[in-house]
C-alpha cells in the first residue's frame, strides 16, 4: 500500500517505479495506492500519466487514525496481510527491477 498526493513531490517522483514494478508482477502482487484527495483530480492524474494501478480514496481522518502522516508512505503486506515492512519517505530504490528485488528481500 502506497500513501501518497498529488502535491506530493516524492510521490510523484516514485510513481513511475511503482508503476514498472507493478507492471513486471501485477499477476502475484496488490498494488494499492491511497490518497484522501479529489476523486476527480486524482482520476485525472492517473489517466494523464497512464498509471495502472489500484487506487483507494480516504478520508484524512483515516490517515490521522492510522498514524499516516507523512507522504509518501508505503506498507509492505505478506500475503497473510501481516506488516513486514514501513517507509515513511520516498523509496529509494531507482527503477522497477531494483523494486521488485527489495520487495522479495522485504516479503
Amino acid at each position: 500500500m502506497n500513501f501518497w498526493a498529488t502535491w506530493c513531490r516524492p510521490c510523484l517522483t516514485e510513481m513511475p517505479i511503482l508503476q514498472d514494478a507493478y507492471d513486471e508482477i501485477n499477476k502475484e502482487t496488490i498494488f494499492i495506492l491511497i490518497n484522501d484527495q479529489n476523486l476527480e483530480l486524482t482520476k485525472e492524474y492517473m489517466n494523464k500519466n497512464k498509471y495502472t494501478f489500484e487506487f483507494v480514496q480516504l478520508e484524512r481522518e483515516v490517515f490521522m487514525k492510522h498514524g499516516i502522516m507523512e507522504r509518501p508512505t508505503t506498507v509492505l503486506l505478506d500475503a497473510d496481510f501481516t506488516i513486514k515492512k514501513i517507509i515513511i519517505q520516498q523509496i529509494e530504490q531507482e527503477n522497477g527491477k531494483e523494486f521488485i528485488e527489495f520487495l522479495n528481500k522485504n516479503i
